[in-house]
């Protein structure tokens, strides 16, 4: 590890005042500790009970600790180099005894062939971590390519590139991928401005849907049969985590899309009080395991608060056709016009007053001199 100091180093923004040996040293703790922690995520995971490491996880699980150290790797400030994770992960491997290697051949296993299975190995652990870390619900036959994890930079970078990875059946389709690419100079931009919140868009009779693949890409608003259709997602203490996370690496990105970013601001304005939250649960897009739907609604509104305006071609289409659809709603128009003047009528009222009563005293008048009763 010291021999890739300047590598190292280069990774971060700002200067280490560490040593060569130093930061080593502290590399190698933090590092053999992740693969380990990680390898606790994977589906075909088995516990050992002659595994110090193993007895030692186990015991914290579903702890405050637990959850703790969840957290800590997947914050941004925390993320080591990719490169750093993989040798940590080799030099781990490599130090177990050849028997614990699958032969299948019966020849004896060459370095090469410890190699191509570890590295195997690690990627199961990643793809089986973001898994479990991936808020939005995929159903397996809708689970994204795996990104390569020597593209990216840290953990992070690998989970966001998971998470927002297109599904195959979507990546297949010319025509939707024909649609993404237009759709920046088809959207309009009164999706800048008010964004009614789903208890408003379901009294103008917008229905919610949730859609099983959890790709962004295909968050819509289908006016013939007036649905919103968004990804569903589970949503718990380490939810919030994730997300602001994610989202805060997406934005130092240099991609002008931003699909995280701009989901999340679409949910806080969705969602504003607890009702919002039960009619999306109802509609099968959230799965609350929190305690309220206070929280949920709390979580979601503190979110969207700290996100600045940013785009994402499928978001803004369907937010700009679902206003227009809202606007169109007589109800709407009506409540639109109510709230616009009606201060103002309010002004007018004593003007109609006053005209009425000299209305009805002319008509008085008019009856003293003619018989009004025939």
């Amino acid at each position: 590890m010291q021999s890739s100091d300047y590598r190292i180093r280069a990774c971060y923004s700002k200067r280490i005042s560490y040593s060569r040996d130093e930061l080593s040293r502290i590399l190698a703790l933090d590092t053999s500790f992740i693969p380990l922690f990680l390898k606790s995520f994977c589906r075909s995971y088995k516990f050992s009970v002659d595994s110090q490491v193993d007895r030692i996880l186990e015991s914290i699980r579903n702890t405050p600790l637990w959850y703790a150290i969840e957290k800590d790797i997947l914050m941004l400030e925390n993320q080591v180099p990719m490169f750093v994770l993989i040798q940590a992960f080799l030099f781990i491997t490599n130090s177990q005894s050849d028997t614990q290697m699958v032969n299948t051949s019966g020849r004896e296993i060459t370095q090469d062939d410890r190699r191509f299975q570890e590295s195997n190995h690690l990627d199961v652990i990643l793809q089986d971590a973001c898994l479990h870390f991936n808020p939005f619900i995929r159903e397996e036959n809708y689970l994204p390519q795996p990104p390569d994890r020597n593209s990216t930079g840290h953990l992070l970078d690998y989970l966001y590139h998971y998470v927002t990875t297109a599904s195959p059946q979507h990546q297949s389709n010319p025509l939707q991928q024909g649609c993404v690419i237009k759709l920046s100079k088809m959207v309009s931009t009164t999706t800048a401005g008010y964004i009614p919140s789903a208890t408003e868009l379901s009294e103008a009779g917008i229905k919610f849907a949730p859609y099983d693949s959890g790709d962004l890409r295909k968050i819509c608003f289908k006016k013939t049969i007036s649905t919103f259709f968004l990804p569903k997602i589970n949503i718990n203490d380490f939810t919030e985590v994730v997300l602001r996370n994610l989202v805060a690496f997406e934005l130092n990105l240099k991609e002008k899309q931003k699909p995280l970013t701009r989901y999340t601001f679409l949910m806080g304005r969705l969602i504003r009080t607890e009702g919002d939250v039960a009619l999306l649960q109802r509609c099968g897009i959230l799965n609350c395991q929190m305690d309220s739907d206070a929280e949920v609604a709390r979580m979601w509104n503190c979110m969207c608060k700290s996100i600045g305006k940013n785009t994402f071609d499928p978001v803004e289409k369907a937010i700009d056709e679902a206003q227009k659809y809202y606007r169109s709603k007589w109800r709407v128009l009506l409540a639109e016009f109510w709230e616009k003047h009606s201060s103002k009528l309010w002004l007018v009222i004593p003007f109609l007053y006053a005209g009425m009563m000299l209305f009805l005293q002319a008509a008085q008048v008019f009856c003293l001199f003619h018989t009004c009763n025939k």
